[in-house]
């Protein structure tokens, strides 16, 4: 023992508070210590996203229906007119909510997408990045997916365990390691917001209308807050603390010749469209909803960070 060790035995008798730490065996590595997530709390980015009454109220027009078809049943006023219009009422809420339930399912469409499991070793970068931001986020890693398509884009579907990481192969290969990472933040930022239990609210609200029109998958996109992706961005820069990779990532999606997916069944295309991290539903008529941005927008606000 050297006096320098000595010194620090007798310390460590006279001084209760301090500990030696047992010595390691010679040749072995310490263990690397892991850092604590690095979000503020304080930051409105990671606030609860916000539901629109509208999707809640479209959620419960099942059961209204269902109700009311109980009511004149149970009431009998009209005699057997009643009695068949609560029966045809009763079973329209069912209908309903079975329509909304099924095309709502989130397992359905990524099981209708044909995605394919990311790899640990073909898709290292992406299982190595989405790990290490979901430790960042505190989040349980979700199930990552890679969906084989040259158009480039990422989408996050479900909520809490049951989430699925999609990333196309074109998104893969379009962008470097930093930007990859930064659309990865991006989606996981809409787990951590509640973005996505967000829309898989505004989706069962307006499933089967959804499923079947462009004009319900319209009004399932304002179920849900309109800064939800702005906010995703800034969500994202707190743990990146790198805007030019996302700024940079949005410019090279922007750039492709199409960011949808032309693998994607009609259905699954106009349920799924808006929550893409580079949206493909825009229709020109559409009024732009107050603290709505488009890609241009989006850029140009993380370009000033």
């Amino acid at each position: 023992m050297s006096p320098y060790d000595g010194g620090l035995m007798a310390r460590a008798k006279t001084d209760p508070r301090r500990r030696i730490p047992p010595a390691r065996p010679t040749g072995e590595r310490a263990a690397p210590r892991r850092r604590t997530a690095a979000i503020p709390p304080e930051s409105p980015s990671f606030g609860h996203a916000r539901r629109s009454a509208l999707a809640v109220a479209a959620s419960a027009k099942p059961l209204v229906l269902v109700l009311a078809g109980a009511a004149l049943l149970a009431s009998r006023a009209l005699g057997a007119t009643g009695v068949a219009l609560g029966v045809v009422l009763a079973a329209l809420g069912l209908l309903v909510l079975a329509g909304d339930l099924h095309f709502s399912s989130c397992r359905r469409l990524v099981r209708e997408m044909h995605l394919r499991p990311a790899d640990p070793e073909r898709d290292a970068r992406l299982v190595n990045l989405t790990e290490g931001l979901c430790f960042g986020f505190g989040l349980p890693v979700p199930d990552v997916a890679v969906l084989d398509d040259a158009a480039p884009n990422t989408l996050t579907l479900g909520r809490g365990d049951t989430a699925t990481l999609v990333v196309t192969t074109g998104c893969l290969e379009l962008l470097d390691r930093m930007q990859l990472e930064a659309v990865i933040a991006h989606e996981l930022a809409h787990l951590k917001r509640g973005d996505t239990a967000a829309a898989t609210w505004a989706m069962r609200g307006f499933g089967l209308a959804a499923g079947l029109s462009a004009v319900g998958a319209r009004w399932a996109e304002r179920g849900v807050a309109a800064d939800r992706e702005s906010l995703a961005d800034l969500a994202a820069m707190h743990i990146t603390r790198y805007p030019p990779a996302l700024a940079d990532a949005l410019e090279a999606l922007g750039a492709a010749p199409t960011v949808r997916p032309a693998s994607l069944t009609p259905t699954v295309a106009r349920l799924t469209a808006w929550q893409w991290c580079a949206p493909f539903a825009r229709h020109a008529p559409d009024p732009t909803r107050p603290g709505e941005l488009d890609l241009a927008l989006r850029i140009a606000a993380l370009r000033e960070l």
